[in-house]
């Protein structure tokens, strides 16, 4: 897992992932320079950076998967060679049909200890405005934060 946020690394860590903080690391050469040197089989594309849609492809090995799951402000440059002569695939995650939503509420029931784990906050939902502050404050360590409708 790879962020510039020491929170959401040091939770993952916690949770068992190997984490790269890519202020101090070139992720793509620590991909490059890893045992098996030939890139990630499921890259999830997480942000709206646009150095992560330029990098997304360089992560993902011959016959990979890139998923994105960061929603985009803008357009962004992506190397459309590396998909086509790498063979890679580009999904998108925005709409989701009625079967996999369901799929994902029951596996989110089964695992709901570890889910509660990266849940860093709850507020009320007439505080949800102030959400967005929240997550841009580098002072609060933010991962996901859950809306309470019912409070």
């Amino acid at each position: 897992m790879s962020d510039v946020d020491k929170a959401r690394l040091d939770l993952c860590e916690e949770l068992g992932f190997e984490t790269v903080n890519m202020s101090d690391v070139n992720l793509v050469g620590y991909i490059n320079d890893s045992p098996n040197g030939e890139g990630i089989d499921i890259v999830f594309a997480c942000s709206d950076a646009e150095a992560a849609a330029i990098e997304m492809t360089q992560l993902a090995r011959v016959g990979g998967t890139i998923c994105m799951t960061g929603i985009h402000k803008a357009p962004r440059p992506v190397d459309l060679r590396e998909i086509n002569f790498q063979e890679q695939t580009l999904v998108g995650s925005r709409v989701t049909i009625k079967h996999a939503f369901e799929m994902s509420v029951a596996l989110a029931t089964t695992l709901a200890d570890d889910l509660e784990t990266v849940m860093t906050q709850t507020v009320p939902q007439s505080e949800a405005e102030g959400i967005f502050k929240m997550i841009a404050n580098p002072s609060v360590s933010t991962v996901k934060v859950l809306v309470d409708c019912e409070a």
